[in-house]
This record gives C-alpha cells, structure tokens and sequence, in this order.
C-alpha cells in the first residue's frame, strides 16, 4: 500500500461493474468503478481483476482507503466474479471491446439473436455457425469472436481455480502465457508444475490441490517434482549439486515417505 495512502476499513461489498477506468494487461490491476444494488452509489475499486469489463458482478474483501489524489477508494484483496445473465448487462459487457471482432453494433445483433443464452450460445460447438448465419458477421469474424471469447473464459476459470486456493489471479495470466488455452487443463494433469520456480507456489499448497484432484501420494509427477524443488532450493542457496543419498533424503522428508 502507497505510504500515503489512510486505510479506513475492512469489509465486502459487491457490485456491477460500470466502467474500467484503467488496466495493466500485464499484470492485471485494475481501476474501475463499481456499481452497488439498491442504491444510486458508485464506488472506485482498485486491485487485480484481469479481464474485467462493465457489466460483470463482482463481490470484493479488502478495506477503504484514501488515496491523496484520488480520494476514497476499496483496494481489493481478493474478489469474487460473475458474468451478466440478463440481456442488458451482457450487451453492455460484449460492448465494451473486452471480445475482439464485437462492437456496440455486433454485441446488439448477438443479444437481439441470443438473449441471455448469448454466452452459451458463443461455447457451444457449432457457435461458428450460429453467429455466420446473423446480418453483418462472416465466417471469418464469427470465428475470431467464438477464439477470443473462449480464450477470456479459459483465463476466468483458471483464475476461479487458483482462488479456491487462496492464489493470486496475476499467476492465471502466466499460466496463460505459458500454457495458452491449455493452462487449465495444464494444471489439473500436474498441479505440481505451480510450485515450480516461474510461479513460486509452496510445495504443500500443489500437495493439497494435488489431493483434491484424485492423485496418488506416490504418483510420478509427484516424486519427480519434489526433486526438482528440492534442486531449484538448493541452487537458489548457492549449491551447484547435491549427493544422490542426501537428495534422496531432503526428498524423502518433504514427501513424507520411506527413502525408497
């Protein structure tokens, strides 16, 4: 936190979002301003919601603040988030430019053709057609949309994944740059690949997801991480090798197993 900045409180609060007033592509912070129900207030939230675009509904945790220049803000620490389901909020958000080859004009047809089933309509298999046979969207365009609204949701569910676990959203756009459309499923087929030294998780956080996902203590991806951790640990203190036996060893304890 800006060492000028004065914390205030800490809560939740949720909200659609109105605007985007600015977003770091690279890292995901955000500036935008939030809308709360039943009420006509409007609220500047701050932190990492990558993607996000008016008409989504958001539930933040962090706490107020006041920044010396732009005055009362919510700093979120983690969030919570959720696509539109009514035609209004879903025209606003495909408006928005957040899917590439839709524009106000595009985003109007989808809706006026799709109504609320639009998102589903835009992952089902035969979206390409569908979208081809509406006033205005070639072949070609309907699928660069289908591409891109597909690539937003893969970054949407890996982050809804890693939150589960209490980590950050920035490490689902480096799984994304790694990975592409792939990351999540990257992920369930080897969750240990996150304790590895590009996205930093704590071994017992990829042992925990690892359970949850049916794999077995004993498993392959499993033994073979522990001993590049323990490699990627040991070079990081400045050893440039390590015996066989005393690798086995440090092994062994982080696996909670018999050396063999």
């Amino acid at each position: 936190m800006d060492e000028h900045v004065t914390a205030v409180s800490a809560e939740e609060i949720s909200g659609t979002v109105e605007r985007v007033l600015f977003q770091n592509a690279e890292n995901g912070y955000t500036v935008l301003r939030l809308s709360i129900p039943g009420t006509d207030a409007e609220i500047t939230a701050v932190g990492c919601f990558p993607g996000a675009a008016p008409g989504e509904n958001m539930t933040l945790s962090g706490s107020w603040e006041t920044h010396p220049r732009h005055g009362e803000q919510f700093r979120a620490t983690d969030s919570r988030r959720t696509l539109p389901e009514n035609p209004d909020e879903i025209l606003r958000y495909l408006s928005s430019g957040t899917c590439e080859g839709i524009g106000p004009v595009t985003a109007q047809r989808l809706v006026d053709r799709f109504g609320a089933d639009t998102f589903t309509v835009l992952e089902q298999d035969d979206a390409i057609q569908k979208l081809s046979g509406i006033r205005g969207i070639t072949r070609k365009k309907a699928r660069t949309i289908v591409l891109s609204f597909r690539q937003s949701m893969g970054l949407r569910r890996m982050m809804t994944f890693l939150t589960r676990w209490g980590l950050p959203p920035v490490l689902a756009m480096r799984l994304r740059e790694r990975f592409g459309d792939d990351a999540l499923s990257a992920v369930r087929k080897n969750p240990w690949l996150l304790c590895g030294d590009m996205y930093g998780v704590d071994f017992g956080i990829t042992d925990h997801i690892a359970e949850e996902l049916g794999f077995s203590p004993d498993c392959d991806e499993r033994i073979q991480a522990s001993v590049l951790f323990e490699l990627s640990f040991n070079e990081r203190a400045g050893h440039i090798f390590l015996p066989a036996d005393k690798l086995t060893e440090v092994c062994a304890r982080l696996l909670n197993c018999d050396p063999a």
